[in-house]
């Protein structure tokens, strides 16, 4: 069962972030087996960033949290950073 990893924070640069994530994050992504990676910009806040990464188990969701955490601090606001694990449940969805 995949499990979905979520990391929420502020950006201070949107521009490195950008060259950030085609250099290296969506690289570990897909190293790390995920099935779908994206990033979304809060529609009501822009300094706001959510990483979504769909993953195969817990080991691939931890190494994402690691990398994703040494990588991006420095782009990070300080102290302002909030990271979830999700699985999936049986109720009816769609996709």
């Amino acid at each position: 069962m995949a499990i979905l990893f979520t990391r929420i924070a502020r950006v201070t640069s949107w521009t490195a972030l950008q060259h950030l994530n085609r250099d290296l994050l969506l690289v570990r992504a897909r190293q790390a087996g995920a099935t779908r990676y994206r990033l979304y910009r809060n529609a009501k806040d822009a300094a706001q960033v959510l990483i979504v990464a769909e993953l195969p188990d817990a080991e691939a969701v931890q190494e994402m949290d690691q990398m994703a955490v040494a990588q991006l601090n420095a782009l990070f606001d300080a102290g302002v950073s909030d990271d979830r694990v999700w699985e999936a449940t049986g109720c009816e969805g769609i996709g």
